[in-house]
């Protein structure tokens, strides 16, 4: 209990928590910081590589707790550490972590990242990370894909990749349909029925006929809502 004492009952300056952080970080034995709020706060820290120099002590801390890293930087730091990290996946799934991690380890090109993201992260070669999303694939479809704002211009492969990948949530690719750009050009991408009626249904198929016959096969040759509305 002493470290949320410290934190939610001292008085201490902002320089004296700092210091006791560093004390417990540098001399407690992980085992005891299991039971503790410091799993939230290591995560959270995003200089917590610089803390001590001891670097089998910083693995052991992260192997024990498993902290996942909201903001890391590796300024000033060890960069065998932060390599420990990256190959742990001990990083959360976001736009900052995901960000860093290509720029440190792979191809980073800003305006991909910004625009059609998943491109960007198949054709980063960090392929741990490339691993790492597609096995929380849905976790970063709600907190990555959907929330950048310039996100809209997926080219076609990737994007229908998404849309076939059955560990992302219908609601999701409905989220995915409604805020991509690019065009379907064709209707033999493998998605169920109700996928590619909210393709239709928003617009976001080329106007071809092949199209339109394929899906009405598909659909027992009935008018649905989708089909209605693209018309």
């Amino acid at each position: 209990g002493l470290w949320e004492h410290i934190c939610t009952k001292s008085n201490f300056t902002k320089e004296k928590v700092e210091l006791y952080f560093k004390l417990i970080i540098e001399h407690v034995d992980p085992v005891y910081m299991l039971f503790s709020s410091l799993k939230q706060t290591i995560s959270e820290n995003r200089n917590f590589l610089s803390t001590i120099k001891d670097n089998s002590k910083l693995e052991s801390i992260i192997k024990n707790l498993t902290p996942k890293f909201i903001d890391l930087t590796f300024d000033n730091s060890s960069k065998v550490v932060f390599d420990f990290i990256y190959k742990g996946n001990f990083y959360q799934i976001n736009e900052i972590m995901l960000t860093r991690i290509i720029q440190t380890y792979g191809h980073f090109n800003q305006a991909d990242f910004e625009t059609k993201n998943y491109f960007a992260i198949v054709n980063s070669i960090c392929q741990q990370l490339i691993e790492y999303v597609e096995n929380n694939i849905e976790e970063y479809i709600v907190n990555v894909y959907l929330r950048l704002d310039t996100n809209n211009e997926e080219p076609e492969e990737t994007y229908i990749s998404l849309l076939t990948n059955e560990s992302i949530t219908i609601e999701s690719k409905k989220n995915l349909i409604k805020k991509v750009n690019t065009k379907i050009t064709t209707m033999q991408i493998g998605t169920d029925q109700e996928i590619d009626s909210v393709l239709l249904k928003e617009s976001k198929v080329e106007p071809k006929w092949e199209i339109l016959i394929d899906y009405y096969d598909n659909n027992e040759n009935k008018f649905d809502q989708g089909l209605c509305s693209f018309l």
